[in-house]
């Protein structure tokens, strides 16, 4: 989910701190900084494989629901998020991630 996030981050508005994120990560990583969350998703599958929301057991149906209860239940961290994000874009980033 982070990295799904943080990629959205990137699309919506590259040039702003996350350019910076992305250059210092770059760095650690050895890396182009737009190679950065792939090599972030390299290195955490190396501790836990990420895996399909699917292959979790959820159903493509409760993607929605997903998408209200971050919606109307996650007022702080909607709040602390880089860019706003609206419903359109959550549920967009769960069914990249399904």
């Amino acid at each position: 989910m982070f990295t799904g996030v943080c990629k959205k981050y990137q699309e919506i508005d590259p040039d702003g701190s996350i350019k910076e994120l992305n250059e210092y990560l770059a760095g650690i990583l050895e890396c182009k900084p737009k190679e950065v969350y792939e090599e972030i998703e390299v290195l955490l599958n190396h501790l836990i494989p990420k895996k399909a929301l699917h292959e979790y057991g959820v159903k493509e149906e409760e993607l929605e629901e997903f998408t209200e209860v971050v919606m109307t239940k996650q007022g702080r961290l909607m709040a602390n998020n880089y860019v706003k994000l609206d419903r359109d874009t959550i549920y967009g980033i769960y069914k990249t991630l399904f």
